[in-house]
Formats: structure tokens, sequence, C-alpha cells
């Protein structure tokens, strides 16, 4: 879990460094390109919303295979031998889809 508030984290200030990089290039762009400010800047929240949304995409499928292995049968009784989780487990039908 450590790990994936670390990469939260990172995610978090990527983006915003991100978007700092952009707008700063887009006043360039808008004044010495003279190109149009609304242009410009429908543009720039795209390409920055993407990159978010991908970097977002990566993030929840990292988090579900994690989720998969820790309410998997097997990861769950090596990680919290003798728990109610692992009691949990035991209960679930066979058959399981196999974590991604």
């Amino acid at each position: 879990s450590t790990s994936m508030n670390m990469r939260s984290a990172f995610m978090h200030v990527g983006a915003d460094l991100l978007r700092s990089m952009v707008t700063v290039l887009e006043g360039l762009l808008v004044i010495f390109g003279h190109t149009d400010g609304k242009s410009t800047d429908s543009l720039a929240s795209l390409v920055v919303s993407i990159t978010i949304l991908s970097g977002v995409a990566a993030g929840v499928l990292a988090w579900s295979r994690q989720a998969c292995l820790f309410f998997s049968r097997r990861s769950s009784e090596e990680l919290l031998p003798d728990t109610p989780l692992v009691e949990f487990s035991r209960s679930l039908p066979d058959g399981l889809p196999e974590c991604l």
C-alpha cells in the first residue's frame, strides 16, 4: 500500500508539473508565435487531460492487480494467516478470475 501511495503522490506531482510546463509553453506560443489563445489553451488542456487519464488508467490497473492478489485465496493465506479475511476467501466459490 505504501508503494501505491507513493505512486499516487508521484502522479499528482507529475500532473502538476506537466500542467505548469504546458501553461508556460502555451503562453510563449501566444506571445511569440502569435497563435490564438483559446485554441492553444484548448489543445494544451486536451494534451494534459489525455496524459493524466493514461496515468490514471495505469494506476487503476496496478491497483486492481494488487487487489486481485490480495483477495485470492493463495496470497491471502500467505499474507494474513488465520485472519477473518482468509476465512472469508475460503468461503468464496471456486473458479474466481485469475489476477491480471
